[in-house]
C-alpha cells in the first residue's frame, strides 16, 4: 500500500484524545450487563477493536466547525453501535467466518444469537437517541430507514442478478455512505442544523463515504488482511458484484458478462482467484480508483468551505491520503 490509513487515524484522534477517550470508556460499557448469560456474548464484541472511524469523523468536524453538542459522547456511541450491528448483520447474510483477526459472532454463537445481539444493540441506540433529543432522534431514525433499505437491497442483489455501475453506486449510497453522513452532520450540531454548513457537512460526509466504500472494494482484489477488517476476496467468494468487478464486466461485453455470472455462482475460492485476475485485467480497478477520487475531491471541496485548521487538515489528510493515496 502506498500509504497507511490507520497511522492517519492515529494520528488524527491524537487531536480529540478526550472525546474519543470518554467515547471508548461508555462504548465499553454498552457492551457490558450485568446478566450472567448474556455479557459473554457482548464481550466477544469488547474484544473486536475496530477503527472508531465514524465517532472520530464527527469529533474533527465538531472542532472544523466550532460546534460541540451537550450530547456529543452519546451521539459518537449511536455511530459506533450502529456500524457494528451493520457488521453483525453482514456477517450473519455473507456467512462470514472471521472480521478483524477474530470469529465472527455468528460463528461462535450462531446466527439466531447473533441476530438477536444486533437487535438487542438497536434498542441501546434507541434509549441513547431518546436521551440526546427529538433533533437526534429524527435524524437517526432517517439514517436506519435508509440503511437498512440498502442492507435489504444488498441481500436480493447477492441472488444473482445482474446489477448496473449506477444501482452498486447507489446501494453503496444507502449501507455506507448514510452513516458516514450522520457522522458529519451530528459534528456540525447544534450550530449548523439549518444553516449552510449543515448542507456541507452532509454532502462532505456522503461523498466521504462513497469513497471510502469504493476503496473498500477495491481492497477486495489488491489489499491484505491488515488493510480490511475482513479476509481480502470475501466479496468475490460470496458472489457479490462489486464496482471493480461490474466495470471489469462492463468492459469485457455481454458473453464475458455471462461467463462470470457462471464463476460467481459456482463460489469456489479457485474461481474467485480467477476473478480476482479478470478484473485487474480488464481495468475494473482503475476506474473504481478513479470513482473513489472523483467523491474524494467533493468531499475535500465541502471541507475547504471551512477555515483553516489543524482539524480540516485531519480531514484532509484522511480523505486525500487515507482513501485516494492508500487504494
Amino acid at each position: 500500500m502506498k500509504s497507511d490509513f490507520n497511522l492517519f487515524i492515529r494520528e488524527a484522534a491524537g487531536l480529540v484524545l478526550q472525546d474519543m477517550a470518554d467515547f471508548e470508556s461508555l462504548y465499553l460499557g454498552q457492551l457490558s450487563e450485568d446478566i450472567p448469560d448474556i455479557d459473554p456474548v457482548l464481550g466477544k464484541l469488547r474484544g473486536i477493536r475496530g477503527k472508531r472511524l465514524r465517532p472520530l469523523m464527527m469529533f474533527l468536524c465538531q472542532g472544523m466547525s466550532g460546534s460541540s453538542h451537550p450530547a456529543r459522547i452519546r451521539m459518537a456511541l449511536i455511530l459506533e453501535l450502529l456500524h457494528l450491528i451493520s457488521i453483525i448483520h453482514d456477517d450473519v447474510v455473507d456467512g462470514s467466518d472471521l472480521r478483524r483477526g477474530s470469529e465472527t459472532l455468528n460463528v461462535s454463537e450462531g446466527n439466531q444469537i447473533a441476530v438477536l445481539t444486533g437487535d438487542f444493540l438497536m434498542a441501546k441506540v434507541l434509549s441513547l437517541s431518546l436521551e440526546a433529543g427529538d433533533e437526534v432522534i429524527r435524524k437517526v431514525s432517517d439514517c436506519v430507514r435508509i440503511m437498512t433499505r440498502g442492507e435489504l437491497r444488498h441481500a436480493v442483489f447477492s441472488r444473482g442478478r445482474w446489477i448496473s455501475a449506477q444501482e452498486c453506486l447507489d446501494n453503496i449510497g444507502e449501507k455506507t455512505a448514510s452513516l458516514f453522513q450522520l457522522a458529519f452532520e451530528f459534528g456540525g450540531m447544534p450550530g449548523t442544523i439549518n444553516s449552510s454548513a449543515g448542507g456541507r457537512l452532509r454532502r462532505a460526509g456522503y461523498a466521504f463515504g462513497m469513497a471510502y466504500q469504493i476503496r473498500d472494494d477495491i481492497l477486495d482484489f489488491i489489499g491484505v488482511n491488515s488493510d480490511m477488517g475482513k479476509s481480502p476476496g470475501q466479496d468475490l467468494k460470496n458472489g457479490f458484484l462489486t464496482l471493480p468487478l461490474i466495470h471489469a464486466l462492463e468492459s469485457g461485453g455481454g458473453n464475458a458478462r455471462l461467463r462470470m455470472e457462471e464463476i460467481i455462482r459456482s463460489g469456489s475460492a479457485r474461481d474467485a482467484e480467477w476473478l480476482r485476475s479478470y478484473v485487474l485485467d480488464h481495468g475494473g480497478v482503475e476506474k473504481s480508483q478513479e470513482q473513489a477520487a472523483r467523491f474524494a475531491d467533493q468531499t475535500l471541496a465541502e471541507i475547504r468551505t471551512f477555515p483553516d485548521s489543524p482539524f480540516r487538515t485531519a480531514l484532509e489528510r484522511l480523505t486525500l491520503d487515507g482513501l485516494v493515496r492508500s487504494a
